[in-house]
């Protein structure tokens, strides 16, 4: 045992105590779990979402392999926020969100603060354009597309849609930002 853990130490010539362990998260079928992580951000999992949790000394990282799960993220400035979709990632500029991963398709809904939508390798641009930029103020619930997007900023009240085989995004201000949260609380709400 001490020759394995000798021989990891001089091969990563980093000592195995600052490596931190990956932590595995997921829900079955309708179940729901809440999840404190270490800096006092709160994971909220739908049903049947399953992500991988790395966090290490300068970075905050999160994979979301599949399934919905609602971001309550404390702020850090130096280690970043940012959850890996694949070819595509969000990072978070201070903010409470939803990303919810489908097949052939990511959704973001922003309740407060601002996240960033990148390539995943791109370096997070503060002042990247945002998802309504170009959109006049009298159009706000109006659908904007992006054809081709490169790095986008995703404001409070906005809920931007990624399809993948498309290579577009829309987005729009629904009229009730909790109709799409609602499985958050465990009720669910008809209209006629």
């Amino acid at each position: 045992m001490v020759t394995v853990g000798l021989t990891a130490y001089f091969i990563t010539k980093e000592p195995l105590e600052h490596t931190a362990p990956l932590q595995i998260y997921r829900t079955e079928a309708g179940e729901q779990k809440s999840v404190t992580l270490e800096d006092g951000s709160v994971l909220t999992l739908n049903t049947s979402s399953k992500l991988y949790v790395n966090y290490d000394e300068k970075s905050r990282h999160i994979t979301l392999q599949r399934g919905e799960v609602f971001f309550d993220v404390q702020k850090d400035p130096l280690r970043p926020f940012s959850i890996d979709l694949g070819e595509h990632a969000v990072t978070v500029l201070g903010t409470e969100f939803n990303v919810y991963r489908q097949p052939g398709r990511y959704q973001v809904s922003v309740v407060e603060g601002v996240v960033a939508f990148h390539q995943a390798e791109a370096t997070v641009q503060q002042d990247s354009p945002s998802l309504a930029e170009g959109v006049r103020a009298d159009s706000a619930q109006s659908n904007v597309y992006v054809k081709k997007p490169g790095q986008r900023r995703i404001t409070a009240g906005w809920v931007a849609e990624y399809d993948i085989a498309k290579n577009s995004m829309s987005g729009h201000v629904p009229e009730k930002m909790d109709e799409l949260l609602q499985w958050r609380t465990g009720m669910i709400e008809f209209h006629k």
